[in-house]
């Protein structure tokens, strides 16, 4: 997967010289998956608290194309719905491997590869796509 214009690493994203914190700063609200146009994009909205910057944009996609995988790890039904919306770390996998077995630097995925998007709740999203891009407003 090919990432135009950002970065991602651990629970942050960066959008030229800019980071974005998905942990704190961000509550995930959710995703679109385009079957027939092989497209899925992740959105998140900033967090309403007096911690989050006030430069803080309103909201932040990561829009993927080319879509090769989709799978979802089902949530940890012991934990509360309100860590649905917590990043709790992304990470990159080989298409063979668990999230266990993963890379730590996020700088470059090789075509093969899997990104995953680990949420507070167990809940987790994995994709491989030919490009991502983040749109931030």
């Amino acid at each position: 997967m090919r990432f135009h214009g950002f970065t991602l690493s651990d629970v942050e994203i960066t959008v030229g010289e800019t980071g974005y914190d998905l942990h704190n700063n961000f509550n995930f609200s959710g995703l679109a998956y385009d079957v027939a146009n092989q497209t899925l994009i992740l959105r998140w909205q900033r967090c309403i608290g007096d911690w989050v910057p006030v430069n803080t944009p309103h909201n932040l996609e990561i829009q993927m194309r080319g879509v090769s995988h989709l799978s979802a790890k089902s949530r940890d039904l012991k934990k509360p719905f309100t860590e649905d919306d917590c990043l709790g770390t992304v990470l990159v996998v080989a298409a063979d491997k668990t999230s266990e077995e993963s890379y730590g630097a996020i700088e470059r995925v090789d075509e093969d590869m899997h990104v995953i998007f680990e949420f507070m709740s167990g809940f987790a999203v994995r994709v491989q796509a030919e490009e991502a891009t983040c749109v931030v407003a």
